[in-house]
């Protein structure tokens, strides 16, 4: 092979590639328009994320996280509650399901995150949101730090690309999550006085 037959075929490799960083660049702040608009599905080449389905079960299990965690209980009773959820995902991840374990760890944050709001009076209308949500109100309302709900919003874009990707998460990047969850758990359990 020639030197201009290999530049000819990396440039052939590289432009689609190249191609959709230019279209990114070129049209980002209308990119980020879309996907700030409700957008539901995505697809970039081998890439597809899909908001919709994810968004449904979400919705299931933050419906299930707010009908047991009422205002009349204990916050220890809760402690335990997302001490056993994180057990679970430590269960999922030594079975091998690394993404379900990532999900379950990211239920634990959001159970925590509904049970402070609760007991600071929140009313159940505004927890209508997902987990990065109630990290933004839980600031707002001075229960947790910025540092913590930037570092749940940062675990939630993990949790979407474990939860939306075919490529499937690693064991031991599905260990690191879980140790960052714990970590965030702790944060929100014991805010800097």
């Amino acid at each position: 092979m020639s030197a201009l037959e290999f530049i000819a075929a990396v440039l052939k490799a590289l432009a689609w590639p190249l191609a959709a960083v230019v279209i990114a660049l070129l049209f980002r702040s209308k990119i980020l328009e879309l996907l700030s608009s409700g957008m539901k599905r995505l697809k970039i080449g081998p890439v597809e994320a899909e908001w919709d389905v994810r968004a449904a079960v979400t919705g299931v299990e933050v419906e299930q996280a707010r009908s047991t965690a009422l205002p009349t209980r204990p916050a220890d009773s809760r402690r335990v509650e997302v001490q056993t959820a994180i057990d679970l995902a430590r269960e999922r991840l030594e079975s091998g399901y690394t993404d379900t374990a990532v999900t379950e760890a990211f239920a634990a944050i959001e159970q925590s995150l509904l049970g402070l709001l609760i007991d600071a009076g929140v009313g159940v209308t505004q927890l209508h949101v997902g987990g990065a949500g109630l990290a933004k109100l839980a600031e707002q309302k001075g229960l947790i730090t910025e540092k913590t709900a930037t570092a749940i919003e940062g675990l939630a874009v993990l949790r979407n690309l474990a939860a939306n990707t075919d490529v499937g998460t690693t064991m031991d990047r599905a260990t690191e999550y879980l140790t960052m969850t714990e970590g965030v758990l702790y944060a929100i359990e014991n805010p800097p006085s």
